[in-house]
């Protein structure tokens, strides 16, 4: 199992050296964008703040293992404190504005800890960002999903036995998803064949993280949509009915 993290690992170092070496390319890491919400987090009814008495609550928190580049990457911008160094331990996070107000709304978040559960460890906040709009967005529904990010812990050293470059018939690193910034869509075709030179096994897919946005909240949209549409008409028919009033008023 070891041999299968430790050649999953250079892999998806080897991509992510020649992804970042191609013109055009402005930053990459291994991961999802959003709108990925992380993991799957147990709900529960209380959340304990920085010693306070445990506080009723429904919000949901899931983590996020991400690469220090993650926010450079997608542009998102740094509120309070600081970025995740390499050397962070998982329960040092970065947390969404939107969290941040909701747990310390008279003050600053930076330098504070919190807990889902007393099981659980101590989250230390080291840095706020800009809140991101995911599948389940923390700013709506009876459940409210606010992000907390956590650095993704360095692989394991690759040695002599265990190669950058497969050598069974089947990749053994599995599933592996690399996020990269570009400065136009006509660079997609050249990332492209650039992982493909790496290893042409790979099944790959290359999608924007736009489209992701369109297909994800295309019921929203469509919702929204219908609702204006609504409105639009309902707006039509009373000025038509204001101007029949006072046409009628000012013809008697």
């Amino acid at each position: 199992m070891s041999e299968r993290i430790a050649e999953r690992a250079a892999m998806a170092q080897t991509i992510l050296e020649r992804l970042r070496a191609r013109p055009g390319v402005l930053g990459a890491f291994e991961g999802s964008p959003p709108p990925s919400t992380g993991d799957s987090p147990t709900r529960n009814d209380h959340i304990e703040v920085d010693g306070r008495p445990p506080i009723e609550t429904n919000i949901l928190v899931p983590r996020l293992w991400v690469d220090p580049d993650y926010f450079r990457v997608l542009g998102i911008p740094l509120i309070a404190g600081r970025m995740f160094d390499r050397g962070d331990p998982p329960t040092n996070v970065i947390i969404t504005e939107s969290l941040a107000k909701r747990l310390w709304p008279d003050g600053d978040a930076v330098g504070h800890r919190f807990r889902e559960d007393p099981r659980f460890e101590w989250s230390y906040v080291i840095g706020v960002v800009k809140h991101v709009r995911t599948t389940y967005d923390g700013t709506s529904g009876p459940e409210r999903y606010f992000q907390k990010y956590s650095s993704k812990q360095p692989p394991p050293p690759v040695t002599a036995s265990t190669p950058s470059t497969p050598r069974s018939s089947g990749a053994a690193y599995g599933f592996l998803t690399v996020t990269a910034r570009v400065d136009s869509r006509a660079r997609a075709s050249d990332l492209y064949q650039t992982v493909r030179s790496i290893d042409t096994r790979n099944i790959l897919e290359v999608e924007f993280v736009d489209d992701q946005y369109a297909r994800q909240f295309a019921d929203r949209l469509l919702a929204t949509r219908i609702m204006t549409g609504f409105g639009m008409l309902a707006f039509v028919v009373a000025a038509a009915g204001i101007y029949g009033v006072m046409a009628f008023l000012v013809a008697n």
